[in-house]
Formats: structure tokens, sequence, C-alpha cells
């Protein structure tokens, strides 16, 4: 399967909230899609959704009306899934968080599906070797993590289970970019990336809660205006090499002995402390920095922080 939209059949099982956001994307993109779900309610919804979606970014002016409407066209809503799917050069699962039933799902797949049709699942949270023994060729099953509202969030997780073909991972990576999408690859680990991430980031402040540390209000204020503004432009691991390795071995030394071994210092930033590997200040940390990148990097920042915080500031005022 070549990497173009045009003239190819995807099709989308499961047409809730991200199953038919995700069937949108592909249709813009320039695909035809087959949106498959056994309620029929659920397709009329999803019908719905997706042509207010459409109307949105054309309100906005992130596609053109023309795009739009060629878009709504290229979306058949049916039924009876070895129907929709028994011609589609990829397949992907948006069904609910049941790992049972998304291998009764996957196992029919490959039963009325053509022979080098991918398959991708949605799953959040379902490891892609839990789901791989549904089928016999495993290595066409990778995993497609969009995030919700898919038809605005850039990100998609390239999950490879341990059975998944290098062709199909980048041939799922190369689909993501050809539909305007950030991929990113990792290996099937629980959690996969960003929801692992996410989900630290969400429990501790629970723990806050609960400790009564500070306010659920003021909590998420808190992420809004530090984390929320430098992490888009950073990252946690860049994040870190700005601050400096010894100040952040220092900080988890200090709340691990206060709040528990979760916060322990892993041995990657130990070694990087005992090998003065201390981020952007020695040209090297977890990332390596050239003379070029030291001297322009800061200046970069504060730039991209400028700009953030006058937008702010502009939509303050439109508000009042």
């Amino acid at each position: 399967m070549s990497i173009t939209g045009k003239g190819k059949t995807v099709a989308v099982v499961g047409a809730g909230l991200m199953g038919h956001g995700i069937a949108q994307v592909f249709a813009v993109g320039g695909f035809r899609v087959n949106l498959t779900d056994v309620s029929s309610d659920a397709l009329k919804q999803a019908k719905l959704g997706i042509k207010s979606n459409i109307d949105t970014l054309i309100q906005h002016r992130i596609i053109t009306k023309a795009r739009g409407k060629s878009a709504l066209g290229k979306v058949m809503m049916l039924q009876d899934m070895v129907v929709a799917v028994k011609d589609a050069d990829f397949v992907l699962e948006a069904i609910n968080e049941d790992p049972v039933l998304k291998k009764q799902v996957f196992k029919q797949l490959e039963e009325v599906c053509k022979p080098d049709t991918i398959f991708a699942t949605n799953s959040s949270t379902i490891s892609i070797s839990d789901l791989a023994p549904a089928i016999e060729k495993r290595d066409r099953l990778v995993g497609m993590h969009w995030w919700n509202p898919p038809h605005l969030m850039q990100l998609i997780e390239v999950i490879a289970g341990p059975e998944t073909s290098k062709e199909t991972v980048d041939f799922t990576a190369k689909l993501a970019r050809e539909l305007g999408k950030v991929p990113v690859i990792c290996k099937d680990s629980p959690g996969f990336l960003a929801p692992r991430l996410q989900e630290a980031l969400v429990i501790e402040a629970i723990k806050m809660v609960e400790e009564g540390v500070a306010s659920p209000e003021d909590i998420d204020t808190a992420c809004i205006y530090s984390l929320g503004v430098r992490l888009p432009i950073m990252g946690p691991l860049r994040l870190m090499d700005f601050g400096g390795a010894k100040v952040f071995y220092g900080a988890f030394e200090y709340l691990s002995s206060k709040l528990g071994d979760r916060f322990a210092p892993p041995k990657l930033l130990k070694d990087n402390v005992e090998q003065n590997k201390l981020g952007i200040r020695t040209g090297q940390g977890i990332y390596s920095y050239s003379e070029k990148e030291k001297k322009n990097a800061t200046r970069e920042r504060d730039e991209w922080l400028i700009q953030k915080m006058t937008g702010n500031k502009r939509r303050s005022k439109r508000r009042s």
C-alpha cells in the first residue's frame, strides 16, 4: 500500500467519540472511509458529529468549504462490518477498551480482509502483545493511539508489538504524517508513552488534593501557568537539561526522602551527574548540544515564551 490518500480506502471500526473523529481526519486527508458500528444510533450521531466538526474547521479557516464538502462525501456509514472492511487497505479499531471484544474483532477482520491489510488499534491502555494472539499475521498489527479530540490533537503514538514488522510501523508513522499529525514511535510498554506521562502527573495531583497541599483549582492553575507553558516547547527531558542534572538529582533525592521511592533518582540521571553530563551548560545531558545550540537555545526559548505571554494577554483583553 502506497502512502497516498487518493483512491485508498480506510475502515474505522467503532463510531463513538474517537472513531468518528478519526474517520473525519482520514476523510479530510483524502481517503475514502468506511465507518462501521453495530449501532445505527451511533452511526447517526457520528454523522452529525463529523458535520459539526467540519463546520468548526471551516469557520476557523483551517480547511476550505470545498475540502469540507469533499470530506463529508468520502465517509460511508455501514452497520455491516464485513462490507465495511473487506476491501480496506488499512483498518483501525476504535471500540471500547475491552480486550476480549477487541480480540474478537481482530479475529473477524483477518478472516475477511485482504491479505496485505494493516490492522491498527486505537487502544490507550491494552498491550499490543495481548491482542496479537487473536490473529495469525501478527506482523501487520500495530498500535495507533490518537488523542481526544482526534480532529484537533496532533499527536499519534505508533506502538510496535513484539512481532510488529518495521514496515508496518514505518507505514503507520508515514500515514500519520500524511494526515498532518505528529507521530512518535514506542515499544509495547504499559501506558505506552504519553498516557504514562500523563498518569504520573495526574496521580501526583490527586495525592496533593488528598494531602491537603492545595485546592484542586490552585493545583490546576499551577500546571496551566508553569508546566503548561514550558512543556510545549521543551518536553520534560529537554526541560531537565536546561535546569541542570544536578538540580534535578538533588530535588529527587530530597523528595524521595520525604515522599518515598517513587521520586528516587533514576540510574540514568545518576550516571549523567557522575559523568558531568549536566545538560546544556556542559553540552551533554539527555541530549547533545552543539556550540550554536548552546548559544541560541535560551534566546529561542525566551522568544517563544514572550509570544505565549503576549498572546495570553490579548485573549484576556478580548474576554474582558
